[in-house]
């Protein structure tokens, strides 16, 4: 079998890496949008909490075992926590998990929504950013990224469209 001369080989390569350069901006864009649809999704409530919430301090009352479901397996807690507005005193599981069972009653600082106080977190400042606003960036940084090199090509083409002369 006769070997491809080198010249025929750099040609095959080029019509490789020219292909993969122009998917790279649709997988670019396309992972970008995946991304900042999942932070949206998992971060939209906890954003509007923290912009638009009030703040006040409440008890955990209680930490609810979840997972080990079989021998062996990981086992964290999710806290119950109560507060209270005005004359009502509000109940609310707290989203994020915790790997060990800490003691009852702990103070906490609370975040809540005031025309629907159920909707709560516990205010944790570094934590109530994770793991969406990192994902959301991520995908935004994307999509700009490869909206940016989309336009870039279309601007500044520099050789002729297919047909041309």
């Amino acid at each position: 079998m006769p070997m491809p001369d080198e010249t025929t080989l750099n040609h095959d390569v080029a019509k490789v890496g020219a292909s993969y350069l122009r998917a790279i901006v649709y997988i670019q864009m396309g992972v970008g949008l995946l991304l900042m649809g999942f932070g949206y999704w998992t971060g939209i409530d906890r954003f509007a909490l923290m912009v638009r919430g009030e703040q006040t301090t409440g008890q955990v009352v209680q930490y609810l075992e979840r997972g080990a479901a079989t021998p062996g397996a990981e086992r964290w807690f999710t806290a119950v926590v109560v507060f209270r507005n005005d004359a009502q005193t509000i109940y609310f599981q707290d989203w994020n998990g915790r790997e060990y069972q800490g003691g009852v009653p702990e103070t906490v600082s609370v975040i809540y929504d005031p025309r629907q106080p159920s909707n709560a977190i516990i205010n944790r400042p570094a934590l109530n950013w994770l793991p969406w606003a990192p994902v959301f960036v991520l995908g935004a940084f994307l999509f700009l990224l490869g909206v940016s090199t989309w336009l870039h090509r279309l601007l500044f083409r520099r050789t002729p469209r297919h047909g041309a002369a």
